[in-house]
């Protein structure tokens, strides 16, 4: 069994607009652990290439006709579209739909054609060279990737240190104390504020794995469910996360009720896998990681309007592998282009895209960040709210709000979450007593944070087409929740505290 792993690894690329330029080529010193055998390959848009017959074709007979694109395209291995769950059709159609959404805003830098991402599985690995270098000497092609390990899943914290911590019970959904975002007082309200529970909202979780047998974890739908891989280390966080945006509580025999409850917990939850088998046979066990695969398949299992959350970081520039589970020097996955191009795409079309900011310690604003397609540089950004993680009041003499120190900050962060405090299912350091499948702990940094935050917009948006019947847009969220949020206390710039109740009132003035 050939096992391939991947995450994204830095890419850069610079496009001239009209002009054809010589295809990418990754710049020398990037991270390590690259995959021995996988490469991305992006064509130029504009051309009408799609996979038949296992290689990447011309529709229209003209392009990849040379000798040496023959030859390049005949490599042996395994040609993959990018986005193998979604169909072409759909992405065409995102593409038009977006287009028309950036001519009407004035946005000056075109969407990309995601059918011409595809992925090449190498059957030598030793060949991977030679063949980026065919590949980049093509006329077709406008980049060419290596694809990096995964980040190592979120070390569970030492909760056994003595620290100060907030009382055992869900402090977040505290109004008026904690500095938590009042979605207690909305449950309390329901009659006044309806669908703020997320009734009718769809909310897909982009994740590694879950331990879908928790009792947490009623009414989920995983989205390809033949090719998941089980990544048993990353069982608890996946939990965690869905827990604190959609969470169900438990009820016992006796009709006592037990457990969490998610900021939305009558949404529905998709959860999207990260990992997938390359083949649905029991056979060819290889698989790949692949966040864009995972968000489009998001978006084909819901209409735009509804909430997409990104639960996982890249390598950066500055990352450092060692010791293992250091996760300082990562950034937004959408550092990597194809990511980048996948979020623009779902944005433009009208998908909320809420994703964390990393746990790198990276301020966004460095020069470093500003290459290639610079997405964290105002006027680039791809349209996904990039979420930091904060300090609740309670545990920090700093003020409320001031940045965790594992957090990455910088001008693109509009609004944060609390990366201390929050009590969720999985890990069990607060409850075990029950195993596994009724685990309790505290979930920390950007994940949580992100997590806190897409329950947040998803409660928003269920309440504005409640009154609305229409969706708000990612940059209508934004404004709405940095407008009434309250400023971070101290330290770098990682956005606003969310204050809910505020937020669904100034929501009213949007119809």
């Amino acid at each position: 069994m050939r096992l391939r792993l991947g995450a994204t690894l830095l890419l850069l690329l610079t496009l001239l607009a009209g002009v054809i330029q010589p295809a990418y080529a990754q710049r020398a010193g990037a991270p390590a652990n690259l995959l021995p055998d996988v490469l991305d390959v992006k064509f130029r848009d504009g051309l009408s290439i799609r996979l038949r017959n296992g290689v990447p074709t011309d529709l229209g007979g003209r392009a990849l006709q040379s000798l040496a694109a023959r030859e390049a395209l005949a490599v042996p291995g395994q040609w993959l579209r990018k986005h193998s769950t979604v169909s072409e059709k759909q992405l065409d159609a995102w593409q038009l739909q977006g287009e028309t959404a950036r001519q009407l805003a004035g946005a000056a830098l075109p969407l990309p054609n995601l059918n011409l991402y595809f992925r090449l599985l190498l059957d030598d690995p030793t060949a991977i060279d030679s063949v980026m270098r065919k590949l980049q000497a093509l006329p077709e092609v406008e980049a060419v990737y290596r694809v990096a390990a995964p980040m190592p899943p979120p070390q569970v914290p030492d909760f056994y240190t003595p620290r100060p911590l907030p009382a055992e019970y869900q402090a977040f959904h505290d109004y008026g104390s904690n500095s938590g975002i009042g979605s207690r007082f909305l449950f309390e309200q329901a009659a006044a504020y309806p669908n703020t529970s997320g009734s009718g909202m769809k909310v897909c979780d982009v994740e590694y794995d879950w331990n879908l047998n928790h009792i947490e974890m009623r009414s989920v739908t995983l989205l390809n469910v033949s090719r998941r891989v089980p990544m048993p280390t990353f069982k608890d966080h996946g939990t965690a996360m869905v827990s604190i945006m959609t969470g169900k509580r438990h009820w016992n025999a006796d009709g006592s009720e037990t457990g969490v409850r998610g900021i939305a917990y009558y949404a529905q939850n998709y959860l999207s896998p990260i990992a997938l088998y390359n083949s649905t046979d029991d056979v060819d066990r290889s698989f790949t990681f692949d966040v864009d695969r995972a968000l489009t398949a998001c978006a084909a299992a819901m209409a735009p309007g509804n909430i997409i959350v990104i639960e996982a970081q890249m390598r950066g520039p500055n990352y450092v592998e060692n010791p293992y589970g250091s996760q300082k020097g990562s950034v937004p996955v959408e550092w990597a282009k194809s990511t980048y191009d996948t979020i623009r795409t779902l944005t433009s079309a009208g998908y909320v895209v809420v994703e964390a900011a990393g746990n790198g310690s990276e301020n966004l604003d460095d020069p470093i960040y500003g290459t290639g397609h610079a997405p964290f540089k105002p006027g680039n950004q791809s349209g996904a709210i990039l979420v930091g993680a904060g300090m609740p009041g309670f545990v920090t003499t700093l003020g409320a709000g001031t940045p965790v120190p594992e957090t990455n900050y910088g001008a693109v962060l509009m609004v944060q979450g609390w990366g201390r405090g929050i009590i969720a299912a999985g890990y069990g350091d607060r409850y075990s007593t029950e195993g596994s499948n009724a685990f309790y702990g505290e979930a920390r940094s950007t994940s949580a944070a992100t997590a806190m935050v897409g329950g947040a917009v998803t409660s928003l948006q269920g309440f504005h087409y409640a009154r609305t019947g229409t969706y708000l847009n990612a940059y209508q969220i934004v404004a709405i929740l940095y407008h009434t949020g309250t400023p971070q206390a101290s330290g770098p710039n990682i956005g606003r505290q969310i204050d809910l109740v505020a937020a669904i009132e100034y929501s009213r003035l949007f119809n």
